[in-house]
């Protein structure tokens, strides 16, 4: 379940974007939040998404959307019954990301090398002994380390 994700800290391709749900002021305008606040003198919050590394620039709310909808629907493709984790490549994985829940729950999605004979990508979670295979569509999606997850300035 998406609305239960506090917390994402992703690895890939040599970089790393941790980000964090966390209430912030909602801006000042015409809008009946901003005049009850105005009102009262307590000032509305709304969760927002913030780059931990870098506080001052803001989440791409649509584009972390997209990654936990891509995270809160996925499914695995087949299992692969004769495929160990080390040779899957999720002993060091092309990409890896950290769920924290906000009930302090924690997950590890793993994704390894391309399965053999395939586009897809071998999928590991937490310390299950079980390999999977994953859609190269979603691994992709889940995979794309870059700063696109930030909004431009």
């Amino acid at each position: 379940d998406k609305e239960a994700v506090q917390r994402l800290e992703f690895k890939a391709a040599g970089e790393t974007f941790n980000f964090e749900l966390r209430e912030a002021p909602v801006a000042g305008g015409e809008a009946p939040e901003a005049e009850a606040a105005a009102e009262t003198g307590v000032p509305k919050t709304e969760p927002r998404w913030e780059f931990i590394e870098e506080p001052d620039k803001t989440v791409d709310k649509a584009k972390v959307s997209g990654l936990l909808m891509a995270i809160s629907s996925l499914r695995a493709i087949e299992v692969a019954e004769d495929v160990d984790p080390e040779t899957a490549g999720l002993d060091a994985p092309w990409a890896q990301l950290v769920v924290v829940l906000k009930d302090g729950g924690r997950h590890t999605i793993r994704l390894g090398a391309v399965a053999e004979g395939t586009e897809n990508r071998y999928l590991g979670v937490d310390d299950k002994p079980y390999v999977y295979v994953l859609s190269k569509y979603t691994a992709e999606k889940i995979g794309a380390a870059s700063p696109v997850y930030l909004n431009k300035e």
